[in-house]
């Protein structure tokens, strides 16, 4: 038998939800309970939250009825929105940009996305799915940033990530954007004409 002693928690979820979230009712009990099963479980397979989550019907039902909200395509920067309403009194954020790849069968996930940092945590804001396995390119990275950048005006900006994200247009456009990097270099990339090491050496 299903523990629904998460019921209340699960009711004020949705109603916070609603406030951000224009979606069909169904659609936000249906979040609510699958955000608080995968706190729960920690973990994000269905076949296992099906045990614990907090929906009616028979375990065949609940994961059909999964499957096709998992489909589902969130309206775009709705999870943004939603996330930096809650920041909003930040005046500096911290995005991190970050990429995973695996394979599921023969076929690449490949995931480019963006998050902010807002104590030890770390919220995804937007994210896109390369076509590809390997790096992501400069304009898709550039493109990405860009998306957000109307949520996020008036704050001090800052963007970490991995060496993986460099190139002279990609810095060019954070520039451009108001953003500041804290990107890991390559001992011998190249910084105005010498190598970025020469600048640290004396640190």
């Amino acid at each position: 038998m299903k523990d629904t002693r998460s019921r209340p928690a699960q009711s004020s979820l949705t109603a916070l939800l609603a406030e951000h979230f224009p979606l069909d009712p169904r659609r936000l009990t249906v979040l609510s309970a699958l955000i608080l099963a995968v706190i729960q479980a920690r973990s994000v397979v269905l076949y296992q939250l099906v045990q614990i989550v907090d929906l009616p019907g028979s375990n065949d039902t609940v994961y059909q009825r999964l499957k096709r909200f998992v489909q589902f395509a969130l309206p775009d920067l709705l999870v943004a929105r939603f996330v930096l309403a809650h920041l909003r009194d930040e005046q500096q954020m911290l995005l991190v940009l970050d990429r995973t790849n695996w394979k599921l069968g023969q076929q690449d996930i490949n995931i480019l996305l963006l998050s902010v940092r807002w104590q030890t945590f770390s919220f995804p804001l937007v994210w896109t799915l390369l076509p590809h396995s390997g790096n992501s390119n400069m304009a898709t990275r550039i493109a990405l940033v860009e998306r957000l950048l109307p949520l996020l005006q008036g704050k001090t900006l800052f963007l970490a990530a991995d060496r993986e994200f460099i190139g002279g247009e990609w810095f060019v456009a954070l520039r451009r954007m108001g953003i500041s990097p804290v990107i890991r270099l390559r001992a011998d990339s190249m910084v105005e004409g010498s190598p970025v090491w020469v600048r640290f050496k004396k640190l």
